[in-house]
């Protein structure tokens, strides 16, 4: 796929109902896994374009779903999935600061407020870069929440 043609499908996704998006998502980043090495590098940095491209209330909703397809990806075919984060990994080498910026803002974001601890978890595995934009303490925050709690002692109890 031409990248001019993947900027406006993939940008085009933002219009869909979630489910319907990560299900897309799911298809084209398939589709992209499949190219060889330059032509992969290619059609994703199209698509980095297109995605950092959206409005920021289209962003973070996106962005969820990319990563929620990458995790739908990587239970179905980890090697896949791990060519579609290295090669994603080579496109943002080459794109501005503000771009990055942007990428690790929102990837907090999202990581902080939409992810379980079990798929931040599987991003981590998935994405070790991922770890510069989502602080490690993010995952221990995660845990505690699902952890039961335990009954502190009263105050006046300092024995």
């Amino acid at each position: 796929m031409a990248g001019e043609a993947m900027d406006q499908e993939w940008a085009g996704l933002a219009g869909q109902a979630p489910e319907q998006r990560e299900a897309r998502m799911i298809e084209q980043c398939k589709a992209v896994a499949a190219l060889d090495d330059d032509a992969r590098v290619q059609a994703l940095a199209a698509m980095v374009r297109a995605e950092y491209a959206l409005p920021a209330t289209d962003l973070h909703a996106f962005t969820l779903s990319r990563l929620r397809a990458w995790i739908a990806i990587e239970h179905e075919d980890r090697e896949m999935a791990l060519r579609l984060a290295r090669g994603y990994d080579t496109v943002f080498q080459t794109m501005p600061g503000e771009m990055a910026m942007r990428r690790s803002s929102v990837v907090q974001g999202v990581a902080r407020n939409d992810l379980s601890g079990d798929e931040v978890t599987t991003l981590f595995a998935l994405i070790p870069s991922i770890i510069q934009q989502v602080p490690r303490m993010q995952q221990d925050t995660l845990s505690a929440r699902a952890a039961p709690k335990r009954q502190s002692k009263p105050w006046w109890r300092f024995w």
